[in-house]
């Protein structure tokens, strides 16, 4: 009899643990707003495939360029045009443009910085320096986004200017000489009446 009680007693408080554990183990996930459909919405009521990735998500990846999305977002490729490094060719689930270095090309994937299309990927590489976040919507956007969306969109949305005074500087040197330097600065514009 003593030792059913002890195993009983044992069971009650392995129980206890893993009820009190469960509470207190469960995941917070923090609401992610996405403009997939032109306004703000939950990610989850969003009828449309997105990845969403926020700034710090981007920097604990070192994801840099627009060449690195396809390491975060499934079905998603970016590589460099024919016509040199700065020209981008993005495809989603196979469309995109088959010449980035095309000037006449146009690309199924439509690129967006700020709800700005990029009509011309030719010198679209660029730096994720002051991203807020990165949305990637694969499937035909042509309703929202128009006629050169039909496999997706990737919109680039920048950080909102800041009351005060911030910025960021980053530099690097590598092989063969290289150097880099890289930073923005944002201040609010105030008017006064004075």
């Amino acid at each position: 009899m003593k030792k059913l009680r002890k195993v009983d007693a044992s069971m009650a408080v392995l129980l206890a643990l893993a009820a009190g554990g469960a509470h207190a183990a469960e995941p917070q996930v923090d609401e992610v707003i996405v403009t997939a459909q032109r306004v703000g919405q939950r990610l989850q009521d969003v009828p449309v495939a997105v990845t969403a990735v926020t700034s710090a998500t981007l920097d604990r990846m070192q994801i840099t360029t627009a060449n690195d999305l396809g390491r975060i977002a499934p079905n998603v490729n970016f590589t460099a045009g024919t016509g040199g490094t700065t020209q981008l060719r993005p495809y989603i689930r196979g469309g995109g443009v088959s010449d980035g270095g095309n000037v006449t090309s146009e690309s199924a994937v439509g690129v967006y910085v700020d709800d700005v299309y990029r009509a011309r990927l030719s010198g679209a590489v660029m730096d994720f320096l002051a991203l807020d976040r990165v949305e990637v919507l694969r499937g035909p956007q042509g309703v929202l986004y128009g006629r050169n969306s039909s496999a997706g969109a990737v919109k680039l949305i920048t950080r909102a200017p800041e009351p005060d005074l911030t910025g960021f500087v980053e530099g690097g040197y590598g092989n063969w000489n290289q150097r880099q330097l890289k930073g923005y600065v944002t201040d609010a514009i105030s008017a006064s009446g004075d």
